[in-house]
């Protein structure tokens, strides 16, 4: 068995058997990339360590660092009670509030990464109050996120104008953008009616008719949680040092907290998502992706091409990052793959790569997903979220692939 081939299985594997039982996938990911990059590769310790995200580590190490004091401190209690005064009898309403919420901010510049980690926080802690459905929850932030991530304005729609540009489809941002928007609000309003969203009693709202007051901790609290959002937002500055920046500062002015900080923490999903990516970023050195392209050119035809790629984008996102892996990756295959084929839509094949792959990243094996489960208060919840949010990853590969299939190849 050739490398590329190996690599593929490898990440087969090592996901099927975090899924069969209760090994943290990222651990098993780290051991695979070792065994995979030093004993069959021949690869380079430093080539395989180049694949580790440390930006995406420190990020999320971040994030859950400074709301994880925002959440101990009773700063997000007191802005939740505020929020339930002036929504207290429109409970249904939340789950489509936080989706539209989520898409704007995403999609004026913050990012669907950016996004997610300024807001799940926020809205799981609504969630066990109000006792809706973290599941929902999650599902409603994360594609409201991905809705907006592919702005013109976004980082991610950003680096995907970058690499159109390579073969003269640059124009085609806006339109992706908007096909984007559509699917998202689409399968989010699916997931509202299945979830039964609408179901939500006015009676099971915490209730909260009084003013808030809010003590001083909580408002430096929320002054460096602004300065976060403008420093991370509106500047630009990396989100993973602004938000330890953030954290530090409350620890000084709160040093007592930092050991129940730690303790809280969501190690378990920092671990499994860096492991995750450090395998996937070997098996693309490896050959592994590249095999893919053969692989959709062999079996697909142009009648297939936009559901196959949409698939395939989608497959990758679900373990790896759409803007770190899957777009850079797989956008500048549309050039060979239309090649292959003779002719073809390249704007339809970067739209359905681009589309799919954020699709499914409410997949807790993905950043956005892993944000959201380290947004959730109780460990037990954590665990049963994580195995709802993977079916559902596994489960917009199909449906991004379909909706691509019909839209660009029946229609």
């Amino acid at each position: 068995m050739d490398l590329a081939t190996l690599s593929l299985c490898t990440i087969v594997l090592v996901v099927g058997v975090s899924i069969a039982s209760k090994i943290n996938v990222g651990w098993l990911a780290i051991l695979a990339a070792s065994v995979l990059g030093l004993g069959f590769g021949k690869v380079p310790l430093e080539d395989i360590l180049r694949g580790f995200p440390t930006e995406l580590f420190l990020t999320i190490l971040g994030v859950t660092f400074l709301f994880g004091q925002a959440q101990l401190n009773g700063t997000l209690e007191a802005i939740v009670k505020t929020m339930l005064r002036w929504i207290h009898t429109k409970p249904t309403l939340l789950p489509l509030a936080l989706f539209g919420i989520s898409a704007v901010i995403s999609g004026i510049g913050a990012g669907n990464i950016a996004t997610t980690a300024l807001i799940a926080p926020l809205a799981m802690t609504l969630a066990r109050d109000w006792k809706l459905s973290p599941f929902l929850v999650a599902i409603m932030v994360g594609n409201g996120a991905n809705a907006g991530a592919l702005s013109p304005l976004a980082p991610t729609g950003v680096l995907m104008i970058s690499k159109l540009k390579e073969f003269g489809l640059a124009e085609a941002g806006w339109s992706i953008f908007c096909y984007s928007l559509v699917i998202h609000a689409v399968v989010s309003l699916a997931a509202y009616w299945l979830c039964r969203g609408y179901r939500v009693e006015v009676s099971n709202v915490s209730p909260s008719t009084e003013p808030v007051s809010f003590q001083r901790v909580q408002w430096r609290t929320i002054v460096v949680l602004a300065g976060v959002f403008i420093f991370a937002a509106g500047l630009q500055w990396p989100l993973a040092l602004v938000s330890l920046s953030g954290g530090v500062l409350l620890s000084i002015l709160s040093p007592r907290a930092e050991t129940e900080i730690m303790r809280s923490m969501p190690w378990g999903s920092i671990i499994m998502v860096s492991g995750v990516v450090l395998l996937v970023s070997l098996a693309e050195k490896l050959g592994g992706l590249g095999l893919l392209a053969d692989l959709m050119t062999q079996y697909s035809t142009k009648g297939t091409m936009a559901g196959t790629v949409a698939f395939v984008s989608g497959f990758a996102s679900i373990f790896s990052s759409s803007s770190g892996v899957v777009i850079p990756t797989f956008l500048p295959m549309v050039p060979g793959l239309i090649d292959r084929m003779g002719s073809g839509d390249s704007a339809a094949l970067a739209t359905s790569i681009a589309v799919a792959a954020h699709l499914v990243d409410v997949s807790p094996l993905s950043t956005i997903g892993a944000l959201c489960i380290s947004a959730v208060p109780a460990t037990g919840e954590r665990d049963q979220l994580f195995n709802k949010m993977l079916a559902w990853g596994l489960s917009m590969a199909v449906v991004g692939a379909l909706l691509c299939f019909l839209w660009f190849d029946v229609f």
